[in-house]
């Protein structure tokens, strides 16, 4: 079930730049309504309790201000990533929560939790898009994202191949909620906070020359701030 298919041309290409990047904003919507359902899930199963340490960095008090509807098409318009890659995240974000016997879906975890989950699921499907180009357009510091990355994959064992059967039950359930959601009330929502795809300006590659990254020194933040996460 392609959630695509669901709209049965209630969509037009108004606002889009091309097919595909009407299909991110689809994929997007609806990968967004899944995130929201499961971030309000965990905030009434989590009751308070602290997020395992070794994740701390999975909280982000600013962004949790940001409605993750939002935030959600900010990033893959920005990225211009695949939707193989959108249903891809959804599926690691599935494999990263069952290896908690708490939630890691918070309200102040959920936007780092889904940009790191892009992320890695993009060098599987699309392998174009940098670290350094995520963590502008995430506004998650680029060392927070690389321990991130590291921490999640460790945590799911680098089990990062996605069967094809897999693949498809998450997409059918991208589908399955898209029929829930009244996507021109979101249309509506995001163009009256300037998010709709035709308000926002891609970040492309040449943008990545701008950064002075200094490999070593990122490496020697890193492993500081993995050791005090691991210790505190």
């Amino acid at each position: 079930k392609n959630p695509v298919d669901e709209l049965d041309g209630q969509l037009s290409l108004e606002g889009f730049k091309d097919t595909q990047d009407s299909e991110r904003f689809v994929y997007g919507v609806a990968l967004a309504f899944y995130l929201e359902h499961i971030t309000d899930l965990g905030d009434r199963l989590n009751e308070g309790r602290k997020t395992c340490n070794n994740f701390k960095l999975l909280e982000d008090n600013f962004l949790s201000h940001k409605p993750i509807c939002q935030y959600v098409h900010q990033v893959l318009h920005s990225c211009e990533c695949s939707t193989a890659t959108i249903v891809g995240a959804g599926v690691l974000i599935e494999r990263f929560c069952s290896c908690f016997s708490f939630p890691i879906t918070l309200s102040n975890t959920i936007h780092r939790l889904f940009v790191t989950s892009i992320l890695i699921s993009s060098k599987w499907f699309d392998d174009s898009i940098s670290n350094i180009k995520f963590s502008r357009i995430s506004s998650i510091p680029l060392v927070v994202l690389n321990i991130l990355e590291n921490n999640l994959c460790k945590a799911i064992d680098y089990k990062l191949f996605i069967s094809y059967s897999r693949f498809n039950r998450f997409q059918n359930t991208l589908g399955a909620l898209l029929e829930l959601v009244d996507i021109q009330q979101v249309i509506k929502s995001l163009q009256k906070n300037n998010v709709f795809p035709s308000n926002l300006i891609a970040v492309s590659a040449d943008d990545e020359e701008s950064f002075d990254v200094n490999d070593e020194i990122f490496l020697k933040a890193s492993n500081s701030i993995a050791t005090t996460t691991t210790t505190t």
